[in-house]
């Protein structure tokens, strides 16, 4: 196993077959880590990284247009790859390439895989928080001492107000 498949059976070691539903994001999931949660009566869903080992080639390859989606079944593990803004790949044992209906910001009805539905329902505060902390220059500037950043900062916002 890789290190992440590693890291997250260490994890779930106590939670193991009492049939548990297990959601992150593309860093830790794999088909082959897929697998062992299934023979561990544990299921997953969440992103995935299209270059991960086990993953079809043709989902890389493969060119769709905005809002469609291809999906590969091997048992109870699905591979999807849906189009949106960008390319989202998820991967789950509990859904099927499943289109639902949602009505956007805009009052567009627009159809969405259900997986990225419950996807986003549950791991929505953890990923705003990862966008949130992108805005921060103290994490992109890692080469400067922050408090020359920090000092910078606050010149800049003294003479904008």
């Amino acid at each position: 196993m890789c290190m992440s498949s590693q890291v997250v059976m260490t994890l779930m070691e106590p939670l193991l077959n009492k049939g548990h539903c297990l959601t992150t994001d593309n860093f830790y999931f794999s088909p082959e880590l897929a697998d062992i949660l299934i023979q561990s009566l544990t299921d997953m869903y969440g992103t995935l990284k299209p270059r991960r080992k086990g993953v079809p080639k043709e989902l890389l390859s493969k060119k769709i247009d905005k809002g469609q989606m291809i999906a590969y079944q091997r048992g109870k593990v699905c591979v999807m790859k849906w189009m949106d803004k960008k390319a989202v790949c998820l991967i789950s044992t509990i859904h099927n390439p499943e289109m639902v209906q949602v009505q956007s910001h805009k009052n567009e009805i627009r159809r969405k895989p259900k997986a990225v539905m419950e996807y986003n329902n549950t791991m929505g505060g953890v990923d705003r928080l990862d966008q949130h902390l992108t805005n921060y220059p103290l994490i992109k500037k890692r080469g400067k001492k922050y408090y020359k950043i920090y000092i910078i900062s606050s010149i800049e916002h003294m003479f904008v107000e």
